[in-house]
């Protein structure tokens, strides 16, 4: 063994870590879904499966949902997804 560290594992957070918690919609505060890994658990009422997201660019992801592909640009520093369809997902903060 050489002694390489895997970086991702030791201090950086990964891309989907970022990603990952619960999110609303800024609009209205609804709950539209939380983000685990690269999979979009929707809110009950949506009654679908879990979407599984996809990177598209450096900040951009994707996800296929009845038959359409939706994209949205993350904003790390505002912890919003802003989607092509124009709604703006906010990442509620935890609960202290």
């Amino acid at each position: 063994m050489d002694g390489a560290v895997n970086s991702a594992a030791v201090g950086e957070v990964t891309f989907w870590e970022q990603l990952e918690g619960v999110y609303v919609r800024e609009q209205d505060g609804k709950y539209m879904a939380s983000i685990q890994s690269n999979l979009v658990h929707w809110a009950d009422e949506f009654r679908s499966d879990p979407s599984e997201l996809s990177i598209t660019g450096t900040r951009e992801v994707c996800l296929s949902l009845g038959g359409r592909v939706y994209t949205a640009e993350i904003s790390p520093s505002l912890g919003t997804l802003l989607w092509d369809d124009g709604e703006v997902w906010a990442k509620r903060k935890p609960k202290a």
